[in-house]
């Protein structure tokens, strides 16, 4: 006897049928491994895909990042940060937003090495 199925409606690409393994994990687990990267599901936000483009033009550049500084301008950053989790719990928008936002504003700059410039071009981001 098949499981019943707790798969959200659209997590598969149009053509998809389940094999007999995908049939098992239904049996055992409740859902699938879809096979897709998921850039087709929006969650109802209506600004996912221009976050997803901003998100996969920017993660596809190395990444140096500066570590987050100590103080307010680290308080403030850890902050913000959270507010940017806070949104995807709340389903204001998608996870590629706050992952931006460390990789924009932590982003380090050629010749910027002490601790006071860097402060002042973290905090200079956030504004």
């Amino acid at each position: 006897e098949r499981a019943e199925s707790v798969r959200e409606d659209g997590a598969d690409l149009p053509g998809f049928e389940l094999t007999a393994a995908d049939w098992k994990l239904m049996a055992v687990y409740g859902d699938t491994i879809h096979r897709n990267d998921g850039t087709h599901l929006d969650g109802g936000i209506a600004e996912d895909p221009v976050w997803q483009d901003r998100w996969r033009r920017i993660s596809g550049r190395p990444q140096n990042w500066y570590d987050v500084p100590s103080g307010a301008v680290g308080r403030r950053f850890v902050a913000l940060a959270a507010k940017e989790w806070r949104g995807i719990r709340e389903r204001t928008w998608n996870s590629e937003r706050p992952l931006l936002f460390k990789a924009v504003v932590l982003q380090t700059t050629p010749g910027v090495q002490r601790s006071k410039d860097i402060r002042r071009r973290i905090s200079r981001r956030m504004d």
